[in-house]
């Protein structure tokens, strides 16, 4: 919850971003203003029937990152307080680990998308990158080598 004039300064939703326009609301509001944790629920998300836009869990996954790429390039004092290496974790790494997260619940499809947005960044270790690299090759070869690690272990 927030005083109108806050979401006014800081310019409202911004609709370039369909699944995190509040978030990056948040880190503007955020940004300026105190927040505090309220230990208690006073608002709910309306879900209604058929789809919903947060149901695509990739698209949903890097909106969240393109939101706090949208802030940091609007507020570069951000960027420079925080250093390169601790943003990079709070931006790629949290990616990452959404991209691991589709793919230990085996929604492939989701993970090879997030995993293709965060090689691009050059962002990852060397372990990371062992489960990032498949997404390259056609989904199929992609399942084909996970049926094969699956049956030597």
């Amino acid at each position: 919850m927030t005083r109108r004039f806050a979401i006014e300064e800081a310019g409202g939703f911004d609709e370039r971003i369909l699944t995190s326009e509040d978030f990056l609301l948040w880190l503007k509001i955020g940004s300026e203003h105190r927040v505090a944790l309220v230990p208690e629920v006073l608002a709910y998300y309306q879900h209604h029937d058929g789809a919903q836009a947060s149901d695509n869990v990739a698209n949903t996954a890097i909106n969240h990152w393109l939101a706090q790429q949208l802030f940091i390039h609007e507020n570069k004092d951000f960027a420079i307080a925080l250093g390169k290496v601790k943003l990079k974790k709070l931006m790629h790494g949290e990616l990452l680990r959404r991209g691991y997260d589709c793919y230990w619940k085996r929604d492939l499809r989701a993970a090879r998308t997030i995993f293709k947005r965060i090689m691009k960044s050059h962002y990852g270790a060397v372990r990371d990158w062992k489960y990032m690299l498949p997404s390259l090759l056609p989904y199929s070869w992609h399942l084909k080598l996970i049926e094969t690690l699956n049956r030597r272990s």
